[in-house]
């Protein structure tokens, strides 16, 4: 495979080759002055009330979960010590003490995050293209990604990885214990989100999501910094949909409920 085509560092002045955004020591340099720039802990928003919600975050989720750089150490390296605002606060202050903004982290798992952050900032990072398609149930959020994904895009799907998991048919529910069914496809979908915001690569990517809360919904799409499709597909609509799917009466309720979640008007 040919190599990538060198270019100049991206900092004015600079004449070192490199094969995109700057080089090391340039790189570095803005890296320090982004971290300088962050002032006080006290500056950023981390008073007592944080300390309290700080404390009440590592009580109930002790381990890390970003489980970017801590996968296969001991359980004494992937404590949390950190407790790590999804999205930036300086971004976002309204979601300081956000709980759903939040997510335990051991200590190189959150310094690379911030270092991660530091280069999206400055421009000196490649992120994926994703496209965050959102609505109830029945909304047809399959059929629009079908209708819009290229052959090798990525599709991030909780409905395709229960019926994976399960070999039920597509929209089934799980046959035995879907209790169990549910949380393994929950960790699975977790676990790649959280993958897919690490990734420093131009793929396309596709996410499926049937999140009612918008708080939530606006984390997820802030995360992956990925553009938002909303399906408002009305209530009748979703039912009658899901009215021909497995175990109907099922599905006429996770619409129903997904309705009266999300506060939606057509739910009055």
């Amino acid at each position: 495979m040919p190599a990538a085509a060198l270019r100049p560092c991206s900092y004015p002045g600079c004449g070192e080759l490199v094969t995109s955004g700057r080089c090391e020591g340039h790189r570095r340099q803005a890296e320090r002055q982004c971290a300088e720039s962050r002032g006080t802990a006290r500056d950023r928003g981390y008073d007592r009330a944080w300390e309290r919600l700080r404390a009440a975050k590592l009580a109930e989720n002790p381990y890390c979960e970003i489980q970017s750089h801590c996968l296969g150490l001991s359980a004494v390296q992937r404590l949390a010590r950190q407790v790590d605002h999804i999205l930036p606060i300086a971004e976002h202050p309204e979601l300081r003490l956000c709980w759903d903004n939040l997510q335990s982290a051991c200590i190189p798992c959150h310094g690379a995050k911030t270092t991660r952050e530091c280069r999206h900032r400055l421009g000196n990072s490649v992120r994926p293209t994703v496209t965050v398609v959102s609505g109830p149930p029945g909304a047809g959020k399959n059929h629009y990604v079908d209708q819009h994904r290229q052959p090798t895009d990525l599709l991030l799907d909780y409905d395709a990885v229960m019926q994976d998991i399960t070999g039920a048919p597509q929209h089934a529910r799980p046959p035995a214990d879907q209790d169990a069914a549910h949380w393994l496809c929950y960790d699975a979908m977790r676990a790649m989100i959280q993958r897919a915001e690490a990734l420093d690569t131009p793929a396309r990517m596709w996410v499926i999501s049937t999140e009612p809360d918008r708080v939530k919904l606006s984390i997820l799409v802030g995360r992956l910094a990925a553009n938002l499709v909303t399906l408002d597909t009305d209530r009748e609509t979703c039912r009658a949909r899901v009215s021909m799917r497995p175990d109907p009466g099922y599905w006429r309720e996770a619409v129903e409920r997904w309705f009266r979640s999300s506060g939606s008007p057509a739910s009055m």
